[in-house]
């Protein structure tokens, strides 16, 4: 026993050096964001209902609807260009037109949100919010720009705008958390966010009825936190904490060999 006093501690230390967690472990209150394949333009998580703007007037649009979904408080909505429109469809573009941000309310509380975010930039902002008000969780566009491969920037309807990234993102929280309004904004004061295919779904992801997570995962959310993630999250050790655990299993053992050697010595 006095020498898992030795060996445990090594272990911990290393692992605090590093600055890794000592267990990897989802927590609770958490929203995992992923994005799909390079080109898509739509969400592939069962059971959602999308919402594109083709059917709404071009320009500003103040209380439009997603049937059995949610409303929106205002919208600028515009004909497909070099930086938006799936599939060369209408898309929202707000920040051209005095629409500063766009709130969706939502009818019931969800628990997945996904969209076509096309000519991306750092100051993109998506805010989840409770039925009180309380943020839920707040994503930024950094760790998604960070992420991306080089195959995702250009329009991949036309080629164009090869500069910003054009990707689907997708929002799925733990079962315990469900917003009931979602908030898209831009940070700067001539900036703009651009967006298409809007994909919700009330049910919270289940890895037993959904199967493996829609896309890659990249980061995760609590409130106001990210964090950017290399390897999905699981309930075990990352590879660098394995590997330190085991070096610091091996110091643990060079020691026990020590002790040992030192009490044959001493008999």
């Amino acid at each position: 026993m006095k020498i898992l006093k030795y060996i445990l501690p090594l272990g911990t230390l290393a692992l605090w050096l590093a600055g890794e967690p000592l267990f990897a472990v989802a927590a609770k209150s958490t929203v995992y964001v992923t994005y799909g394949q390079s080109g898509a333009m739509a969400s592939t998580f069962s059971g959602a209902s999308t919402y594109n703007f083709d059917s709404l007037p071009l320009g500003t649009d103040t209380g439009a609807t997603w049937a059995g979904v949610g409303s929106f408080n205002t919208l600028d909505i515009l004909s497909a260009d070099s930086k938006g429109g799936a599939s060369n469809s209408q898309y929202m573009a707000d920040g051209l037109n005095g629409v500063k941000q766009t709130t969706l309310t939502l009818n019931t509380a969800s628990s997945y949100f996904g969209l076509w975010l096309s000519a991306a930039n750092s100051s993109e902002i998506i805010d989840f919010y409770s039925k009180t008000g309380s943020l839920l969780a707040e994503f930024t566009t950094a760790n998604l720009l960070a992420a991306l491969p080089s195959t995702y920037y250009a329009n991949p309807n036309s080629g164009a705008n090869a500069t910003q990234p054009f990707a689907y993102i997708n929002f799925l929280a733990t079962s315990d958390v469900a917003w009931s309004s979602i908030v898209f904004r831009n940070s700067t004061v001539d900036g703009t966010f651009e967006g298409d295919n809007f994909s919700s779904r009330v049910t919270a992801y289940n890895p037993s009825t959904d199967g493996t997570m829609p896309g890659t995962e990249f980061e995760i959310i609590h409130a106001g936190t990210e964090t950017a993630i290399g390897i999905a999250i699981a309930p075990e050790p990352s590879p660098m904490m394995a590997a330190l655990l085991i070096g610091g299993v091996s110091a643990g053992g060079s020691i026990l060999r020590r002790v040992r050697k030192a009490s044959a010595k001493v008999v």
